[in-house]
């Protein structure tokens, strides 16, 4: 019988990120706060919407964020500094601005193309012929920096809590706060479901490895929240293909990490060789050499005819397989790939389905809807 493999995202999908999108409206909130406006909100929605446009790191969608708070600022001011701590407070007095994130949102969908990464395309659209055009450039390319962007380090803190943020990062903490990831996150499944899918992971045909671009413990500065959330939900045993993955291997080739990770096929295809307990490094070369080069091995040879399920909720993951699946094809192995979203938002399930994707409500749903978990009398299917 042909083999089966599971390759699943984290955020959305394992896991409720209730912690990245609680510590999300935090950092902008404090953020705008330190820029003298009187009240910013980023609800839940919004933050699915940056997720529906392709833009999956917090650590983007955040420093975004920063540039629009800064737009009328520099208005009012066109000489105005990004603070570098939230102590050091924009004397512009009190800001009453509607900041419509809703025009935000509508600018970033259109200028979004499906070959280009998302976050070069909002920073094309936000600098484009603006005066501040170095500046906003500097924010969204620094995002993933903690010495140089601000709501990288607000972020961060929030995320990790601060004991954790000081032991990783040995820098004095801003704040005195509990990871939120430990006290917001849930994992989608329950105990009883976990334990099914345990069991079915158990037989020799079946695999599965978790690709996400959570930041993983792998180099310098690393720090283990994707390992966190596998722990969360009982899948610790799984390979994980995640950020601090993804960044080593960037620097290693010298090439930027947003060109490595999912919408790139390289994430996914990774990601399966670890299923299969090819190590990291190995599974990385191989999945660059018939991304970047095209140059195939037979190491691919073993997912001929293999069942292959992709479970996301974002559209960055679903087009990675995509990809991923039509570059095996050219290269002579032909699997059979379910694409599936996972997602209640609406937002997310229009753009979910128009990548492609079968969507269901629940991880659950999906897992039982495709026969992994099928035998579990908890589950309803919700597939539409």
């Amino acid at each position: 019988m042909n083999s089966e493999i599971l390759l699943f995202d984290m955020d959305g999908v394992l896991l409720q990120p209730g912690g990245y999108q609680k510590a999300m409206a935090e950092t902008v909130r404090l953020v705008g706060k330190s820029l003298g406006y009187t009240e910013v909100e980023l609800t839940p929605a919004d933050s699915a919407t940056f997720e529906s446009l392709g833009i999956t790191s917090e650590w983007d969608s955040s420093a975004i964020c920063l540039v629009w708070m800064m737009l009328p600022l520099w208005e009012r001011e066109p000489t105005l500094e990004v603070p570098s701590t939230l102590s050091d407070s924009v004397n512009l007095g009190k800001v009453r601005v509607d900041l419509r994130w809703d025009t935000l949102f509508e600018k970033l969908d259109q200028s979004k193309t499906e070959s280009v990464d998302p976050v070069f395309c909002a920073e094309e659209i936000l600098s484009i012929n603006h005066h501040r055009e170095r500046s906003i450039r500097k924010i969204i390319r620094s995002a993933h920096h903690i010495e140089q962007s601000l709501t990288h380090r607000v972020f961060q803190e929030l995320a990790l809590g601060s004991q954790v943020f000081a032991h990783t990062y040995a820098l004095q903490p801003w704040f005195d706060k509990e990871s939120y990831l430990l006290q917001y996150d849930r994992p989608s499944l329950t105990l009883k479901q976990r334990m099914h899918l345990v069991n079915w992971l158990d037989d020799e045909r079946h695999s599965a490895a978790i690709f996400t671009n959570r930041p993983s413990r792998h180099g310098a500065l690393s720090t283990p929240e994707a390992e966190i959330g596998a722990r969360c939900v009982g899948l610790e045993h799984l390979p994980i293909v995640g950020y601090g993955e993804m960044l080593w291997f960037s620097r290693k080739r010298g090439v930027d990490v947003r060109a490595l990770r999912k919408p790139s096929p390289l994430h996914v295809l990774a990601a399966l060789l670890s299923s299969k307990d090819v190590d990291t490094k190995n599974a990385l070369d191989k999945a660059a050499a018939l991304t970047l080069e095209g140059q195939g091995d037979a190491v691919w040879e073993q997912f001929q005819d293999a069942q292959i399920y992709v479970f996301e909720d974002t559209i960055a993951g679903i087009n990675s397989a995509h990809r991923a699946a039509e570059l095996l094809s050219v290269h002579g192995v032909h699997s059979d790939w379910h694409l599936i979203g996972v997602t209640e938002e609406a937002t997310k399930r229009a753009a979910l389905t128009t990548a492609g994707a079968m969507v269901f409500n629940t991880l659950a749903d999906g897992l039982s809807a495709n026969s992994i978990m099928r035998e579990s009398k908890e589950n309803t299917s919700h597939y539409e």
